[in-house]
């Protein structure tokens, strides 16, 4: 009976880890959740947004929709990445859980500097409030 109490909390405990994905383990968003390709297609005028969804174990459940100043870009699921290429200038960048995960809309005034990049992680604090938050690995 003890055994099955460990296990048990074990498990439940091992839900509420964040799981922060280093950027090169995360894998691209595929193409069919992609909602706005034209946003991917890097050239001299623009600069990288790198968003990577990560979180707990109980947020495989549900994917994030990212959008660019009210535009629907993509569903991401937990444990990936995606790389935006906007041109120079300020936007509103925004996340929303879906599905079975609660919270609501996260978003952030972003500044778009040609040829630089900008990661941002998407997933809950550990609050339990969603966030998008800017960092620096």
């Amino acid at each position: 009976m003890r055994l099955l109490l460990f296990v048990f909390l074990t498990v439940a405990l091992s839900a509420c880890v964040k799981n922060n994905i280093p950027i090169e383990q995360a894998k691209d968003v595929p193409p069919e959740r992609i909602l706005s390709s034209q946003l991917t297609q890097a050239d001299s005028n623009t600069g990288t947004i790198t968003l990577v969804r990560e979180g707990q174990l109980f947020e495989a459940l549900c994917t994030t929709k990212i959008f660019i100043d009210s535009q629907a870009i993509a569903d991401m699921a937990l444990g990936e990445k995606m790389k935006l290429q906007l041109p120079e200038g300020r936007y509103a960048l925004s996340v929303w859980p879906s599905a079975f995960c609660g919270g609501g809309l996260s978003n952030e005034v972003i500044s778009v500097v040609k040829g630089q990049n900008k990661v941002y992680r998407v997933g809950y604090g550990v609050d339990g409030i969603y966030r998008l938050v800017h960092s620096d690995f």
